[in-house]
């Protein structure tokens, strides 16, 4: 199976209204442009595309608590308030039903069951590499569920790669 088998565009991982570049959606995912694709999905979902929600959050919550005041506070303190409870719900049933499968897979794939089972054999050490890798933090943003299935959207592409590496060998 090559890359250009998945049939993505240069559209937003999730959201093919949104285009990565101009003209994007006649653009077709391969070998040569695939590092572009990732830095743009990259920048659209963690970066740029997220800048004026952190924008207005922070001028927000400057209104309700003064920013400067928050200096008194540790990082981990801020983020164990911030973030609440670092040890998330990873059972098979959370899982299943908070991450919607996509790119060709269905929940009953194999490759989607695959996923569900290296999650679910995750220690703790691993699920926070994960988070940290799939979302730049090492727990989900609050209302965690919700996100799973953004996040786990490009890994999708990426781990049936591997997978069908794996198998020819």
């Amino acid at each position: 199976m090559n890359i250009e088998d998945i049939g993505l565009t240069f559209n937003v991982p999730g959201y093919s209204e949104y285009e990565l570049k101009p003209r994007g959606s006649d653009i077709l995912l391969n070998a040569n442009n695939l590092e572009e694709y990732v830095s743009l999905s990259f920048d659209k979902l963690c970066l740029s595309g997220i800048y004026p929600m952190i924008k207005s959050f922070k001028m927000g919550f400057n209104k309700v608590f003064n920013i400067e005041s928050l200096k008194c506070f540790t990082s981990t303190e801020l983020e164990e308030v911030i973030c609440g409870c670092e040890d998330e719900n990873w059972d098979y049933d959370n899982l299943m039903d908070n991450i919607i499968p996509s790119h060709g897979f269905d929940k009953n794939s194999l490759m989607f069951q695959g996923l569900l089972q290296i999650m679910l054999d995750m220690n703790k050490m691993e699920k926070k590499s994960f988070l940290q890798f799939t979302t730049g933090s090492p727990r989900l943003p609050l209302g965690g569920n919700f996100y799973y299935n953004q996040l786990i959207n490009l890994f999708f592409i990426f781990y049936k790669k591997i997978i069908s590496k794996a198998s020819k060998i």
